[in-house]
């Protein structure tokens, strides 16, 4: 299948266009199944044959209403995940008002320790080849630590993940 019948979802439903070329592919199939060939289990084929004559204005118009209600959902299920995130954390901050715990300290500072060592070693020193992979996923689990750490003590990311979703829903552009 061509990339063109894509570029024509992407013209006219950006989000749903954008879907098609990530990890929510399979819901956008269904999406512009239910749209364009009134079915909920149409096949890419299927959407690229329909595809591959004009759209009326009805069905841009459905296409466009589809790629809108696409996007709310994204946003809707992005501001879920924020809101259990900050329960978490606020459940979090309370336990460690309530029981002073020296731990979440500890384990901040040994992580932003170890993360300026990560720094530094991979600024002046070279991996060999037979050790990258291990490197790789110290300096992963080091990177996503310190960004747990960041969030614990500074607070979420609404903003930032709505800014995603939205710049998922624009094809990616800023």
């Amino acid at each position: 299948m061509g990339a063109g019948w894509k570029d024509i979802v992407r013209g006219i439903a950006p989000a749903l266009g954008t879907a098609l070329g990530g990890n929510a592919v399979g819901q956008a199939v269904g999406v512009l199944s239910r749209v364009l060939l009134g079915k909920p289990d149409g096949t890419q084929a299927e959407i690229e044959a329909k595809l591959a004559s004009p759209l009326t204005a009805a069905e841009e118009l459905a296409l466009k209403q589809a790629d809108d209600a696409f996007l709310l959902a994204a946003l809707d299920k992005a501001n879920a995940a924020e809101s259990i995130e900050a329960q978490d954390r606020a459940s979090a901050r309370e336990m460690q008002k309530a029981v002073h715990s020296r731990t979440p300290d500890v384990l901040s500072f040994l992580v932003i320790g170890l993360f300026a060592l990560e720094m530094v070693l991979a600024h002046f020193f070279s991996v060999p080849a037979e050790n990258r992979d291990a490197a790789s996923q110290v300096a992963g689990v080091l990177n996503i630590s310190m960004g747990t750490v960041l969030g614990f003590w500074l607070g979420g990311s609404l903003g930032s993940r709505t800014k995603d979703v939205l710049n998922f829903a624009r094809g990616g552009r800023s």
